[in-house]
C-alpha cells in the first residue's frame, strides 16, 4: 500500500519545520518552493553586516538527511476538488527549455506555508527605496550596498557632506529584524571597522 502524499508549499520556517518533523515512514513528502534554502531569519542581519558567512544563515532544503522530495517551482493554481497542483519551474533568466515546462502534481494532503511579502505599513518611500531582509539574497544585497557606501565614503575625493549622506542609514521597522540589523550596524561601526 502506498503512503499518503503530503505536499508542502513553501520552504520558510513553517514549511521547513513541518518537513523536518513529519514521518517519512508514514508519508511521502514533497516541498515546492522557489527557494532552495530556508533562511535562519535571526542570523540574516549578522550576515548582511559581514560578521559571518552567508551559509550560516541558511539551510539547504535538499539534503541526504531530509527524507523528502524538493521541487524548485511556484504553484500557479490549485484544484482542491481534484487535489492537483499546477506548477511552473522557478528559474530566473534561464533559457533551458525544461525551465519553461509547467507540470502538475497530485496530493493527498496539502499544507500551505508560502510565507509573505514584507509589510511596509504604507510608510512613504519604503517600497521604492528600501532593502528588505527576508532571505539570504536580501542579506547579500544589503551587504554589498553597505560596504560599497563605506568604500565610497573612504575615498579621498569624498567631501565631509557627501560622506555624511553616504553613511546615513535609516532602518524602518522596530520588529525583530529591524532591531537586529540596528544592533549589528552599531557593532560594525563601533567595533569592527577601522577609520
Amino acid at each position: 500500500m502506498s503512503k499518503p502524499h503530503i505536499v508542502i508549499i513553501g520552504s520558510g520556517w513553517a514549511g521547513f519545520y513541518l518537513a523536518e518533523y513529519l514521518s517519512p515512514t508514514l508519508y511521502d513528502i514533497t516541498i515546492i518552493s522557489p527557494r532552495r534554502t530556508s533562511a535562519y531569519t535571526p542570523l540574516l542581519a549578522s550576515a548582511a553586516c559581514g560578521l559571518f558567512n552567508f551559509y550560516l544563515a541558511e539551510e539547504p532544503v535538499r539534503s541526504k538527511s531530509r527524507k523528502c522530495r524538493f521541487l524548485k517551482a511556484n504553484v500557479t493554481t490549485i484544484s482542491f476538488p481534484s487535489k492537483t497542483l499546477h506548477c511552473a519551474p522557478a528559474f530566473d533568466d534561464d533559457t533551458d527549455p525544461i525551465t519553461n515546462q509547467p507540470f502538475t502534481l497530485t496530493y493527498d494532503y496539502l499544507i500551505l506555508a508560502p510565507g509573505c511579502i514584507p509589510n511596509t505599513f504604507n510608510t512613504p518611500g519604503v517600497a521604492e527605496h528600501a532593502l528588505f531582509m527576508k532571505n539570504v539574497s536580501d542579506a547579500m544585497a544589503t551587504r554589498k550596498l553597505l560596504f560599497d557606501l563605506l568604500e565610497k565614503a573612504s575615498l579621498p575625493t569624498c567631501s565631509p557632506a557627501r560622506k555624511s549622506e553616504l553613511l546615513h542609514v535609516a532602518i524602518v521597522g522596530g520588529g525583530p529584524t529591524g532591531v537586529e540589523i540596528t544592533a549589528e550596524l552599531d557593532d560594525l561601526a563601533n567595533h569592527e571597522l577601522r577609520d
